[in-house]
Order: C-alpha cells, then sequence, then structure tokens
C-alpha cells in the first residue's frame, strides 16, 4: 500500500492509468471478460475466503507485495509460488488482493480491476466506491458497501449487524499515516473456538496455531485475518486502536452460508435411497447456478442415510445427479434447491429388456407364448406378435433386497405338441440387454433341433415400471 494519502492522491492518476491499460489489455488476451449470469447476492462464501487467506499464514510482511508478478505492469498477472510468496512476503493489500485473485474473483467498478483492486479500496477521504460487481464463479453480484466513513474515534470497526465473515474492511489513517485492511473472519468465543474453525476448514490446529493471536485484543470476540509489518500474516481479535484511524469503509464480498439439503426416495414412493446394496455406492449431485446446470459449483454426496446437503451463500440453486449408485438409473431430473429446506429426489431402477424372436420350419412365429421368471420372484408372459417377436422390458437389473443380479429364466410354454418344446435359457441383464432367437422344429425332426442365439446390446435405462403381462 501507498505510505500515506499524499502518495494515495499522486497515486490515484497511476492507478486511472493502469485502469484503461487494463482494460485495454483485456481487448489483446489478458483477464478477458465472458457474459456471466447475475444474482442479487455474491456466490462467494465466507469459509471459501478466510480458507484461501488462511494459506498464508506465517507469510513475512513485504512492502507493495501482491503474491503475483506483473500487478502493475500486466493485464495478465501471474502467481508466484508460494516458496517466493514466503521470501518476498505481503502487504495488508496483498493478502486481499492474493486471496480473491486466487479464488477467481474479478471486480468491475473500482479504478483498478485487475483483476481486483491492487491497493485502496476507497476514495482519499474515506467514502467507498459505489456501484462495484465482482464476478465469482460464472456468476456476477453487487459489492454491497456495508458502511462508509465510520468515524473511528466514536465506534469500533466491527460495530455493524450487517457485518458478515469475509467482508473486506479498511481503516482509513489519521493525519496521513498508513492505511491498513483486512478480512473480518467473524465472532469467536475464545483462541481455542478460532482453532477448531479453521480445523473446520482443513487446516492442521499445531501448524496454524503459531499464527492466531492471544485472544487479549480489543476486538473481543471479533477476529479478523490480516497481514502486518511487525508480524507478517496473522488472525487476532486486535483493532489496532482508535488512535490510528480516522474512519471504517467495508464492503461486503460474501453472502451468509445457508443450508441446502437433498433427501433421495424411490420413484413414487417414501422409501429412502442410501447406500446401493450391491457395492455400497451412492449417488452424487452437482450444484449449479443456472437451471440449465451449465455453471457447477459444487457438490451434493448422499449419505448411507439417504440424505445430503451443502453451504452457500444464500441464492437460488439447482441439482441434478451426475453419479448414481449401482442398480439405480442416472436421473437428468433438475430440481431447484430450497433455502434451509429438504428438497426431495428420486431415482430410479435400473432396467433392461429381453427380447425374444421366433422362427419355426413352417413359419408359424405368431401367438407363441413365453415366459420369463425373474429370481427376484417376479414373472412375466407374452406372446409373439406376426414377426415372431416378444419383447419383455422394464426388468429390474437388480434385486436391490438382496444386492444380487437377477437371473431371468425364458422358456416357452403351451407348445404344439407337433413341435418340441426349446429348453429354457437363464439369462442377466447386467451387460446390457438381451436378444434371443429361438428356431423351432417338429417333433421327430432330422433337422436341428433347436437354434438360440444370445445378443447383448447396450442397457438402456428407464423408470422400474412393471411391464403388462
Amino acid at each position: 500500500m501507498f505510505k500515506n494519502k499524499i502518495l494515495k492522491k499522486l497515486g490515484a492518476g497511476l492507478m486511472a492509468g493502469l485502469c484503461a491499460f487494463t482494460l485495454i489489455g483485456a481487448n489483446l488476451g489478458g483477464f478477458k471478460t465472458t457474459a456471466a449470469e447475475t444474482a442479487k447476492e455474491p456466490l462467494l462464501s465466507g469459509d471459501e475466503v478466510i480458507r484461501q487467506a488462511a494459506t498464508y499464514l506465517g507469510v513475512p510482511y513485504g512492502w507493495e507485495c501482491k503474491g503475483y508478478d506483473g500487478v502493475y505492469s500486466s493485464s495478465n498477472p501471474t502467481k508466484q509460488s508460494m516458496e517466493t510468496v514466503r521470501q518476498k512476503g505481503l502487504d495488508c493489500s496483498g493478502l486481499v488482493y492474493a486471496t480473491l485473485t486466487d479464488l477467481g474473483v474479478s471486480t468491475a467498478g473500482f479504478p483498478s480491476n485487475n483483476p481486483v483492486p491492487q491497493n485502496y479500496w476507497e476514495y482519499a477521504d474515506g467514502s467507498a466506491y459505489k456501484n462495484c460487481t465482482m464476478t465469482y464463479k460464472g456468476v456476477t453480484a453487487p459489492i454491497e458497501v456495508i458502511y462508509e466513513k465510520l468515524d473511528a474515534d466514536s465506534h469500533q470497526y466491527y460495530e455493524n449487524e450487517d457485518l458478515i465473515p469475509g467482508a473486506v474492511i479498511s481503516g482509513v489513517a489519521k493525519d496521513n499515516g498508513i492505511e491498513h485492511m483486512w478480512f473480518y473472519m467473524g465472532q469467536f468465543d475464545s483462541r481455542d473456538a478460532v482453532l477448531d474453525y479453521l480445523v473446520k476448514l482443513g487446516y492442521d490446529r499445531n501448524a496454524v496455531s503459531p499464527y492466531v493471536g492471544s485472544g487479549n485484543g480489543d476486538g473481543g470476540k471479533h477476529w479478523r485475518i490480516k497481514c502486518n509489518g511487525s508480524q507478517g500474516c496473522v488472525i487476532n481479535n486486535n483493532t489496532d486502536g482508535k488512535a490510528r484511524f480516522a474512519s471504517f469503509v467495508a464492503y461486503k464480498i460474501t453472502s451468509r452460508d445457508v443450508t441446502f439439503s437433498i433427501k433421495k426416495c424411490i420413484d413414487g414412493t417414501s422409501q429412502i435411497v442410501g447406500k446401493s446394496t450391491v457395492d455400497g455406492s451412492t449417488a452424487k449431485y452437482g450444484v449449479y447456478s443456472d437451471s440449465a446446470c451449465k455453471t457447477k459449483i459444487g457438490e451434493i454426496t448422499i449419505g448411507a442415510d439417504g440424505t445430503g446437503s451443502i453451504k452457500l451463500s444464500g441464492g437460488t440453486y439447482y441439482v441434478k445427479e451426475i453419479s448414481a449408485p449401482t442398480g439405480y438409473a442416472l436421473s437428468t431430473k433438475v430440481y431447484e434447491l430450497k433455502a434451509n429446506q429438504t428438497v426431495t429426489v428420486y431415482e430410479e431402477f435400473q432396467v433392461g429388456k429381453i427380447k425374444v424372436n421366433k422362427t419355426s420350419e413352417d413359419d408359424i412365429v405368431k401367438d407363441i407364448e413365453f415366459k420369463v421368471t425373474g429370481s427376484d420372484g417376479s414373472s412375466y408372459t407374452k406372446k409373439t406378435n406376426s414377426s415372431g417377436i416378444a419383447e419383455f422390458s422394464e426388468l429390474n437389473v437388480y434385486d436391490m433386497k438382496t444386492g444380487k443380479a437377477i437371473t431371468y429364466t425364458v422358456s416357452e410354454i403351451n407348445a404344439a405338441t407337433r413341435y418340441e418344446t426349446p429348453k429354457a435359457q437363464n439369462v442377466t441383464l447386467t451387460s446390457g440387454n438381451v436378444d434371443l432367437t429361438v428356431k423351432q422344429v417338429r417333433s421327430g425332426s432330422t433337422s436341428s433341433r433347436r437354434t438360440v442365439k444370445m445378443v447383448t446390446v447396450p442397457l438402456k435405462l428407464r423408470a422400474a415400471v412393471k411391464p403388462t403381462p
């Protein structure tokens, strides 16, 4: 960051020039913008921001270091290795820049957006930039100004009920002093609670503990993640004292997380589907920001109890099955999720078909009756049509009670006495649909008594509806 307001004002022209350069560069193949969907609130969650920012814990302070090369000279800055970042360090705005750029966030409306502001997020007098937007995972949302010019002599930076985890806070310095900025983490009862939270985000408790403050700061339950000159990147509940800042400005770049849940049942029933009895596999659903399911933002894996959930910022989302448990068909239906509600999604059994092709020496092939009996106790009968074909469709591939493939026995019944009855055939549908050709001969014929040909064709997945006998 620039050292004081004087340099900040001098830097305004530079920023404007860089902004123009960035816009020109964007047309030359830099940070290209594409048409994005819009949302009322950002898709980014507080957990995502803090999880990414925490990767820099322990990085030393480095003046004007942003974790990327070409931040001021290129329209397409390149990420530095973590080894380089730990050698060069980050400054306070660098932590914000690196975190958001790592996450794939881009902004519009600030003096410079490369892809997010490199330094200041406010005017020299402490006023906030208005009507700015951010794009994350293909969805553009407004950046809300939580407050601006909040008098530091009368208020602490966290004294606002709209402040949520992940917010960007900037302290405007007094008397041309050094300004500062950080991410708000939220409220925690103790230092241990902060460590518990970091563990939940995937961090090793012992590894991050040295960079978490004692908890004796004047911010009380309010914690932040920041990068300062004396400690580098740390987490603490300090406020740096009212004497340092004239005012504060805060931006909302995240939304409060809400839970979206689904429950999986057999189609048309309330019977819950958890793990497959065949191999223990479960269903997985993609979570999308659009009903066309083109912009995927997460996944929900169904547990053994038939339920699954995901925490996201408030908004409208959709789910579609991307992986079905063995024995069930992959559903193409799209469901709209409801915040803090459980939406029931339905599963259909994996089914297949047996096709019997009847031939005869005397070409009498119509109305020949066949029976298909399953090892699960199912039984179906059909007569051949004028072409000698009888199709048994919508047959379950697996017996989900036992977890075993169903063996189907195909036999001709009520054969005329002038014919020999073909031997019954046993088939399964785990490799696809089955095509049987049965040649009938007269009793006592010296020719081949019977020809049975079984052909496996690709299995079609359809609803598990019992066929009409």
